[in-house]
């Protein structure tokens, strides 16, 4: 399905939220001793500040119209320590195509313009986070070449004799 990737703007904090609400939900669902369930989780003023930060960048895949997935992005520079490398890296806080357009390549044509605009603006790698009882989305970014770097690992205290 063709759809067009833009920078998004101040007047598209209406569609995005709503992705944002979907996204909210599910996690919400399936871990409710992390997440609350918030009909309106992207709040204005944040997504205001997100669009004004020139470290961030927030990306929309809009089809006739209609905004059918977003990304925000992080530029980073690896901190100056001795034990790291001097790299700069995009991390993907958020990616998000609506439940309704999923699985008809929206996704990847988002994270593979995410990909370019790393590249062409000098980052090493792309990161990003996902929780373990996303297996649909691991799987994605595994077909997208992402590849686990490390684990955050826990354990539900209420489940600890």
């Amino acid at each position: 399905m063709e759809s067009t990737i833009r920078i998004a703007s101040s007047g598209d904090y209406h569609q995005i939220s709503r992705l944002v609400a979907q996204i909210q939900a599910i996690h919400a669902e399936t871990r409710p001793d992390i997440f609350n369930i918030d009909p309106c989780p992207l709040k204005s003023d944040y997504y205001q500040k997100l669009l004004q930060d020139p470290q961030s960048k927030v990306f929309v895949a809009e089809h006739e119209g209609t905004i059918i997935a977003y990304a925000i992005i992080r530029i980073h520079v690896a901190p100056q320590r001795s034990i790291y490398r001097n790299r700069k890296f995009i991390s993907v806080d958020d990616l998000c195509v609506d439940e309704a357009f999923r699985g008809l390549g929206t996704g990847r044509h988002l994270l593979e313009y995410i990909f370019h605009y790393a590249k062409e603006n000098g980052s090493e790698s792309v990161e990003l986070g996902v929780l373990e009882f996303n297996t649909e989305a691991i799987r994605f970014y595994e077909s997208m070449g992402m590849q686990t770097r490390s684990r955050r690992m826990e354990i539900r205290l209420k489940d600890f004799e």
